[in-house]
Parts: C-alpha cells; structure tokens; sequence
C-alpha cells in the first residue's frame, strides 16, 4: 500500500491556496488509479469489455495515501493576472515514482516496469525467473 506522497506545483500567483491543495489531492488520486488499478481492456475482436464501473477499476479513497503538498508562486508573463494552470498536476510522473517505489521496496533496482496498470502479474513477470 502507499504510505504517502510528496507532489509539488508552480502555480504562478495562487488565487485560492486551499483549491489548490484540493487540487494536488485529486491529481494524486487520479494519478493513482492510472497507475494501479484503471485498465482498458478488449477482447479478441476487439470489444471493450471493461466498460463499466463494475470492471473499469477505479481507486477507492482508502487507496490514497497522505498527501503533502506544496506549491510556488513564480508570477506567469504570460498574462496579466500572473497565473498558471493547475490541472491534474498531482498525475504526471507518478507512475514512474510508483514503479521506483516498487522496485525499491523489492530490493531490486534493476527490475523494467514499464506498463501501466502496475499489477502483480506485470511485477512478477518483469522479475522473471529470479524471484
């Protein structure tokens, strides 16, 4: 399970510091589910058959783990409010942090996971025979 995750933002100039804190939070989640659980998944003839919420797996709340945000501003030029976008700025680069996270926690800093959904199959795959 995740313990807890650190994700940091340049948001220009922060017009509402609690959305933004919302807003990192639910990047992370977002984040979590592409990394962990959200597959779309076709059968031979190439039908979704993960179409649902019954079979699309999405996080669940309990899935997130504490989140310790922050943020910087650094005024934007590009207009004249000095803002930026924030988006879903807790999801880039968490799938990369997560499989690090995996491979650490496994001893095994060599291991190539290098497919989302990180599921157990695709660990114990990627560890091949050594395990």
């Amino acid at each position: 399970a995740l313990r807890r995750i650190v994700v940091g933002a340049d948001v220009g100039r922060a017009v509402n510091p609690a959305l933004i804190d919302a807003q990192l939070v639910g990047g992370v989640a977002f984040g979590i589910g592409n990394t962990l659980h959200e597959s779309l998944t076709y059968d031979a003839d190439g039908q979704l058959v993960s179409g649902t919420l019954m079979d699309y797996a999405l996080p669940y709340a309990g899935d997130v783990p504490e989140v310790e945000g922050f943020y910087q501003e650094v005024r934007a030029k590009t207009n004249p409010l000095g803002l930026r976008g924030l988006g879903e700025c807790g999801n880039p680069g968490l799938g990369g942090a997560i499989a690090n996270a995996v491979c650490d926690a496994l001893g095994r800093p060599e291991l190539a996971l290098r497919a989302l959904p990180l599921t157990p199959a695709r660990i114990v795959a990627a560890m091949g025979d050594r395990t």
